[in-house]
């Protein structure tokens, strides 16, 4: 089973087109970078919540 599903994420990067990845890119290192800043839990802030809120608006389209 994880070999199909392997096969289906080479092939939805494949057609993926460079700005969808870009974006996705981008919330990765955002998220990794709330995680690196906090010491006990994450938090989020009001920028974090804009950049997310941003985010979701570009991937509905």
């Amino acid at each position: 089973m994880s070999v199909v599903c392997t096969i289906f994420l080479i092939l939805g990067a494949l057609i993926a087109n460079r700005s969808t990845i870009a974006a996705e890119n981008l919330a990765l290192r955002h998220q990794l970078g709330i995680l690196q800043r906090s010491v006990e839990r994450p938090r989020i802030r009001q920028l974090d919540r804009i950049l997310w809120v941003w985010l979701s608006r570009f991937w509905a389209n």
